[in-house]
Parts: C-alpha cells; sequence; structure tokens
C-alpha cells in the first residue's frame, strides 16, 4: 500500500488546516504572518474546498480554490482580477466572468486569487507604497499558496501560471517583470497601453465634442452597413478630434456612444492627477497654452455649476433591478443597463448611488463632473459623476465607499471644470516613443505644454523587459476600454527583450472590455449589445490552457492572428480563417446575395447564406444561433455537424413590418470538437443591415 509523508487537502480537518497555513513569514517583510479564517467545502458551480485568509498588519487577503484530490495534477493558476483590485473572490461574484475554477481544475490545478493589498477601493492598507498593489502582493499570495500546495498535498507545484485581465492584465505582465521563479508563464487579456490613462482623456474629449447627436451619426456610419464616411457630417473641431482619437489607436468599428470607460476610470485618474500633478486643473484655466485660458469661449457651452438635493439614497439591489428605458431624457448617454451591470459587483444593501431633486440647466453635462457633499455627515466629501439614469446619479471615488453617510435633504454641488481640464489632459502628457501620440509631436517634441508625467499608481509603466519568457495576449478587437494597440505597442517595446516566438498576440473580433450577455442585461436598444459582441472568456481559457502545454510539454501554440497595423494605427485582420490563423471562427454573412447591406420590400422573405470557417487545429463548430432584428434574443439555431470546419448554413426569415433590421449569426466553435464541454468555446458574429420598406 501506498503511503504519504502527508495527508492530502480532501482528509485535513478543518482545525488542522488552519494550525498549518498559520504563522508563514514571506520574504517580503511588508506582509505579516498568514492567517486563516475560513475553510470550507462548497458545492457551486463545481464541489472544491474554499481556503480564505491573509497577512496580518496588513489588508492583504487572499482565497484558494482546492479541487478534490483525483483532480489536481500538481499545478497553481493565479487570477488577478481588472480594475484596481480590492477583492479577493471575484471568480465566484457576482461579476463573475471568466470560469476560473473550472478552467483550473481541467488543467490539474488550484486556483489563487487575492485583493492584490487592499480592500475595496480603500487604499490606505497600501501605506502609501503603490508597488504593493501592482505585484507585491501577488507575489507574496503566490509564495504562500506553494507553501500552502507543500502541507496540503505533500509538495509545491511544479509549474505555476498567472492570468488577469484589464487592469489585472497590466499587472500579471507587471509581475512577470519585477520578479523571476515564481510563475513558468503569463496569459494576459485585454491589456492597457503604457498611456491609456492618456487616451482615456482623448476618448473623453471626443465624447464631449461629438455629443449624442454626433455619436449616433458616428456608429451609423461606422455599422455594418453604414457609410463607412465616419467624418462626413462633422463639424471641423469634432473631425479633428476623432482624427486623434483614430490615430492614437481607437478601434474604428466601436461606438463612443456610452463609452462608458472614460467616466468609470475618471475618479481614478482624478486622484492620480491631484496626487501627482495638483497644479494641473489651475493651470488649465489661467495659463497660455491651454485651451481653458487661450479660448474659454469654446468651452462655456460645455461647463456646469449647479446645486440641488439628495431625494434618497439608492442600493446596489434597487439599482440593479431598475427599470429598462430607451435612449432619451430619462437615459441620455445610453448608460442604463451599464450601471444596472455595474450594481450587480456590489453587496446588495450597500448604497451606491444617488436620486436627485433635479439634474440641474444641462443633464447631458453631469457626465464626469465634480460632486461636493456640502452638507450633512459626510460634509466635505469629493466624489466624481460617472452616469446619470433619470434623477439617479453613479459616482466613484477613492478612498472610501462614495456615498456612505450621505442621507436625504443633503446639498450637493456639482461643477465640471476639472472633468473639462480632464478632456485636455491627453495634449499635455506625450510620450514621444510612443507611435500613438504620432500627431502630438513634430521634429520629436510635443505641440503644447507639458506636464510631468503621473504616478500611474495601478497602471505602473512597463519596463518592457520580462523575467518570465512565455506570454500569450488575448486582446479584443472592438475593446474600448483597452484598445488593440495595448498589445501591438507592448510586443514593439518588448522587442529587444523577447524572441518573436515567445510573445504570442490572439486578437478577438466582436469583443468589447465586457462581456457582451453582461451589458446585454435590460439592454433595450437595437442593435443589442449581444448581437455586436461576444462573450470572450473561452478565448481566454484556450489561451491559459495552450500556455500550459507550451511551458511543460513544448507543444507549441496554434499559430497567433495575422494582423497589420497600418500607419494611423488600426489594427486590421484577413477576411478568412485561414489566413487570419488565430483561435476564433471567422464567419459572413449575405442576404439574398447582399453583404453587409440589404433592401426588400415588408413580407418579402430573405435567404441567408452563412460562411463558417476555424482556423487550423482549432476545433470544429458546435453551435450556430440566429437573431433576426438585432434585439438580442436568438430564437432559432442550425444544426451542425460534430466535425465541421468550414461549410454553409443557409436559413430564410420574413419580415412583415418596414423598418431597419440587424439579423446576426454567432457562430461558437470548441477547441476540442466537444459539443457537451463549456469550456474552450470560442464565438464570433456575422451580421449585416437588412431595411425593409
Amino acid at each position: 500500500m501506498t503511503t504519504r509523508s502527508k495527508p492530502h487537502a480532501d482528509e485535513i480537518q478543518s482545525a488542522a488546516l488552519i494550525e498549518r497555513l498559520s504563522g508563514w513569514q514571506d520574504k517580503d517583510d511588508f506582509f505579516g504572518t498568514s492567517y486563516i479564517d475560513l475553510d470550507e467545502w462548497r458545492d457551486t458551480p463545481v464541489r472544491y474546498r474554499y481556503v480564505h485568509g491573509g497577512f496580518t498588519g496588513t489588508d492583504t487577503r487572499f482565497s484558494l480554490y482546492l479541487p478534490p484530490e483525483a483532480l489536481y495534477a500538481g499545478r497553481l493558476l493565479q487570477f488577478l482580477q481588472g480594475q484596481t483590485g480590492g477583492d479577493e473572490a471575484t471568480t465566484i461574484g457576482p461579476a463573475r466572468f471568466v470560469s476560473s475554477i473550472e478552467l483550473a481544475f481541467s488543467l490539474g490545478a488550484f486556483l489563487v486569487e487575492s485583493n492584490q493589498g487592499h480592500l475595496g477601493t480603500d487604499l490606505s492598507g497600501l501605506k502609501g507604497q503603490t508597488s504593493v498593489g501592482v505585484w507585491r502582493a501577488s507575489a507574496a499570495t503566490a509564495r504562500f499558496a506553494k507553501f500552502a500546495a507543500a502541507q496540503l498535498f505533500g509538495a509545491p507545484p511544479h509549474h505555476s501560471y498567472i492570468y488577469g485581465g484589464s487592469g489585472g492584465g497590466v499587472r500579471s505582465i507587471k509581475c512577470i517583470e519585477e520578479t523571476s521563479g515564481i510563475w513558468d508563464g503569463v496569459a494576459p487579456f485585454v491589456i492597457p497601453h503604457q498611456a491609456q490613462g492618456t487616451f482615456f482623456s482623448l476618448q473623453a474629449n471626443a465624447t464631449r465634442l461629438l455629443g449624442m447627436e454626433g455619436m449616433v451619426k458616428l456608429e451609423d456610419a461606422t455599422e455594418v452597413g453604414g457609410s463607412k464616411q465616419p467624418f462626413r457630417e462633422l463639424n471641423t473641431e469634432q473631425a479633428r478630434v476623432l482624427a486623434e482619437l483614430y490615430r492614437a489607436g481607437w478601434p474604428r468599428r466601436s461606438s463612443l456612444r456610452g463609452a462608458q470607460e472614460s467616466p468609470l476610470v475618471w475618479p481614478w485618474t482624478a486622484w492620480m492627477i491631484e496626487n501627482s500633478d495638483p497644479g494641473y486643473y489651475d493651470l488649465f484655466w489661467s495659463a497660455k497654452g491651454y485651451v481653458g485660458h487661450d479660448d474659454p469661449d469654446s468651452l462655456a457651452n460645455d461647463r456646469l455649476r449647479f446645486a440641488t438635493r439628495v431625494t434618497r439614497t439608492v442600493t446596489a439591489s434597487e439599482l440593479a433591478d431598475w427599470p429598462a428605458v430607451q435612449n432619451g431624457p430619462i437615459d441620455e448617454w445610453g448608460m442604463g443597463s451599464t450601471l444596472r451591470a455595474w450594481a450587480r459587483r456590489y453587496p446588495p444593501h450597500r448604497v451606491i448611488a444617488i436620486e436627485l431633486e433635479d439634474m440641474g440647466p444641462k443633464p447631458g453635462k453631469l457626465f464626469g463632473a465634480t460632486v461636493r457633499i456640502a452638507d450633512g455627515r459626510a460634509a466635505g466629501r469629493v466624489v466624481y459623476a460617472m452616469g446619470t439614469y433619470g434623477k439617479v446619479m453613479l459616482a466613484g471615488g477613492i478612498g472610501s465607499f462614495v456615498f456612505e453617510d450621505v442621507q436625504a435633504g443633503d446639498r450637493v454641488e456639482f461643477d465640471n471644470d476639472r472633468f473639462i481640464a480632464y478632456c485636455h489632459h491627453y495634449r499635455h502628457l506625450v510620450e514621444p516613443q510612443f507611435r500613438e501620440f504620432g500627431p502630438l509631436v513634430c521634429d520629436g517634441k510635443p505641440l503644447h505644454p507639458q506636464r510631468p508625467m503621473i504616478d500611474r499608481g495601478f497602471s505602473a509603466p512597463y519596463t518592457f523587459a520580462p523575467r518570465c519568457k512565455k506570454m500569450i495576449v488575448t486582446q479584443n478587437l472592438l475593446d474600448r476600454g483597452t484598445w488593440p494597440c495595448g498589445a501591438t505597442s507592448y510586443r514593439e517595446h518588448s522587442a529587444a527583450n523577447y524572441r518573436p516566438e515567445d510573445l504570442l498576440i490572439y486578437f478577438i473580433d466582436h469583443a468589447q472590455h465586457f462581456p457582451g450577455s453582461l451589458i446585454a442585461r435590460g439592454n433595450t436598444f437595437v442593435p443589442a449589445a449581444n448581437t455586436t459582441q461576444i462573450d470572450y472568456d473561452g478565448c481566454v481559457e484556450v489561451a491559459v490552457r495552450m500556455l500550459v502545454r507550451w511551458v511543460e510539454e513544448d507543444i507549441s501554440p496554434v499559430p497567433e492572428t495575422r494582423y497589420t497595423l497600418t500607419p494611423d494605427n488600426d489594427v486590421r485582420l484577413p477576411p478568412s480563417a485561414s489566413e487570419r490563423l488565430g483561435i476564433q471562427p471567422v464567419a459572413m454573412l449575405r442576404g439574398n446575395g447582399d453583404a453587409e447591406r440589404a433592401t426588400i420590400a415588408a413580407g418579402a422573405t430573405m435567404n441567408f447564406e452563412l460562411s463558417i470557417e476555424v482556423p487550423p487545429n482549432c476545433g470544429s463548430i458546435v453551435s450556430v444561433a440566429w437573431d433576426f432584428d438585432g434585439r438580442g434574443r436568438f430564437p432559432k439555431s442550425s444544426t451542425v455537424s460534430s466535425t465541421m470546419t468550414s461549410g454553409t448554413v443557409r436559413i430564410q426569415h420574413r419580415y412583415p413590418a418596414p423598418g431597419t433590421y440587424f439579423p446576426c449569426a454567432r457562430v461558437t466553435s470548441q477547441f476540442d470538437g466537444d459539443a457537451a464541454s463549456q469550456l474552450f468555446r470560442i464565438s464570433n458574429l456575422a451580421r449585416m443591415r437588412v431595411v425593409v420598406t
């Protein structure tokens, strides 16, 4: 009979486990000894042992998700939450996206998470050392997890991997740039550009100048079946800022309407500017070379200053269940579904929004405005408006829950001078070494007065010198949060330290920063978000699995996506899967023989023809779903062969009433051709515009 020197995790009782894992000391003396405060078996989404703890004397918390003995094969998989971090249980929380527990167990790994050194938006636990949040808390957690594995399984993991998206993507890269010997491979996804904070300023300026009317026209031009002439109906200033946005790498087919990433990151950027360059806000309005001083009349229509009172506070559960409304005065910026989705990130009873007596003289200008609580128990607090929905306002800030202690009757004061200054900040923080700043540079020098580099905090600049030499990046083509150029720029600037074959990029079409199904909840827009963007979790899962086999078995991943980077920084892919390669199936939709756009009479039948192709060695098609009007319901599906890698699918639909429709076919492949598996599924969309007269 085989004996083990140490019992497996399945056999260790809670008290014994807590004793074994408590009192460990990391080599980074910022962190006190380890403690365990929870140990229990759970059955959802699969059976796993959940161990929670932290490091004494810090705000760092961690979670370990342990598989049953039969599923463990000696690996560690570490996931980093996006944005700024702050939560050590995102993989089981309400905003759960990537199927991390199931993915880890399928790879024979246990899963590790930490809050990356701080509790929510309260950064006091970092004690002024942002490197703790960027990489040190993650490194300490990984080292502890390896110690824990030795206690639980008899030996530390033989290989360890780290991955994360958005802010978690940049920090997963920072982890392997700042350390060695902890992780054997990294699979970041939707990674920011080095200058992403600057680009958000440019994006905010474009939304300010185009306004809702301009953004709707732009969306129609760039949407499938549109004119493809985005500048045609813009005035001179609008065309100028849109060209700046495009040349900085903005994804051309992505809509600016409801571009929530600008206000969502604005509170964080405001904090960084306030800490690193507090004089900027005054200089913008008082010094030569800044628009606020040189041409204040051009900004007069956008400036806002008024006061009102709180009529009631709104909890996360209330906002999450707010009734859906069409785009209009009650939801001028199309933020309704986004705010409701955002609300699901919080505990149900937490106050996250306030309802106001009135929205002031310019409701559309509240986006990004500075909000000062003027009286009551929260008097003196400053936060920033992230979105409005009717008379309800959601705001963001750093250091506390923004509406804690706010009560009905409290006076609130609004002005947006800081936000307008922020909209021009990109001109005054130029990094000439990056091609994306080209329009703001001449002869290697910036065109406008420059401000000192801000402390990017959790978006700390890359060193472009990774110490772990296997990286797979998954980057989304329509991502307006972390643009496609985030991946191409990292490749370009790390070329001296990376062999080309050791850094692979998989571009994913019809994918935004957030998954389509999340944004589509309650969305009444046509086309609905889940008919224009996919859930890309399966793409990340495939990347992580290929990384493991690449590192341990020297099995090369499938070829990366072939792409062209234009002189104006647009990432373009070949039209067919056999040319494009990568991991995503490619599909094209025709109606009555027409691609992109077709016109028929009311009552007529449209004959749809869908061409499908899977890249080589990427499995087969397992489903084809149809939505004929763009409302996101997908009522029909087509039967396909379980071995289908290319072919044509045909279906008919009758359009009884006049109108403009956006039919969509959602094509899904599975990397092993296993239709029963919910892992490693990769989707793409084929869309067109049908005008019924």
